[in-house]
């Protein structure tokens, strides 16, 4: 396994639109060509592989991979690239204005020259030509390389922890740079996901976050989901009866007494309502938007 540092100096394939219509799609690999460019500045190679997001024209990504062969020329087909972000200040500085339109390199030098490691608190007019758009459009370029570099750890630490590619995606796409510690909170947050479930989670997923058969997580997002379950027909209301028999399928080994306990938290934080004449389980915002509809409907006919 080789590893290099490297810069793209242009994409091959595919054109935008066709990424585009690709991750709308629900793809979330797309096959890249790149023209890369050696970081060192030492020379240029071609690289083949799948990546996670669009790389910009100028970015840094150190590739994972092999060299072959094809059609007589040599490539480099890797399986795995990160953004590769600058440590030093200064690097960081002459990153950003080579991803910036209108930013050369006399005015990166002018900028750490007056600025130097608070190069980014720069304002307008400290440098001649430098004017209040030059600085925003500097900073949303800063802005967006720290956004990508967190999506890719982020998606890459959750892989880690056994999600599919489309779920850590999708993890992603929901809580963004939030995704690593709502799930190191509670990994069946996983479960609210679209396309995603219970089931996902609770075979592997929760293994690696150290979560035993009867963590109260567990349970509660077991409750959560077999609701989901039994309201889908369109009901809203659920018997306890029904609930019970779906838990005791869903969490094998857990006593009776455990999981009443977890319920009864879950009435006591209105995340469940329950109906003690017909011995009936509502989840909380389903009953809160009945209620909401009842008392509507009574003052419009009062």
């Amino acid at each position: 396994m080789a590893v290099f540092d490297i810069k793209v100096a242009s994409i091959r394939y595919p054109k935008e639109d066709v990424d585009k219509q690709k991750r709308s799609e629900g793809e979330t690999k797309i096959w890249y060509i790149l023209d890369c460019e050696y970081a060192t500045g030492s020379g240029s190679f071609i690289a083949k592989g799948d990546v996670l997001f669009r790389p910009a024209i100028g970015e840094y990504l150190k590739l994972h991979g092999s060299w072959a062969v094809w059609n007589g020329q040599k490539e480099f087909k890797f399986t795995s690239a990160e953004v590769n972000m600058p440590v030093d200040e200064r690097d960081m500085l002459r990153y950003a204005c080579e991803l910036t339109s209108g930013f050369g390199p006399a005015t990166e030098e002018a900028i750490w020259e007056k600025k130097g490691d608070a190069w980014r608190d720069i304002s307008a007019g400290e440098i001649k030509g430098l004017t209040e758009q030059k600085i925003a459009a500097l900073r949303e370029t800063i802005e967006a390389l720290r956004l990508k570099e967190a999506q890719h750890r982020s998606i890459a630490w959750l892989m880690s922890k056994g999600a599919t590619t489309g779920m850590a995606v999708a993890a992603w796409a929901a809580w963004e740079a939030d995704l690593v510690g709502i799930v190191t909170g509670n990994c069946y947050r996983l479960a609210e996901l679209p396309n995603y479930g219970f089931a996902m989670v609770d075979k592997e997923i929760r293994k690696n976050f150290g979560i035993a058969d009867d963590d109260p997580r567990r349970i509660e997002a077991a409750v959560t989901y077999c609701m989901g379950i039994l309201t889908d027909s369109g009901n809203t209301a659920v018997s306890w009866f029904e609930l019970d028999a779906e838990l005791a399928h869903r969490l094998p080994g857990i006593s009776k007494s455990l999981i009443i306990s977890i319920v009864q938290n879950m009435f006591d934080d209105q995340r469940l309502y329950g109906i003690r004449s017909r011995q009936m389980v509502v989840v909380g915002s389903h009953f809160r938007a009945e209620s909401d509809i009842f008392n509507f409907c009574r003052k419009v006919h009062a």
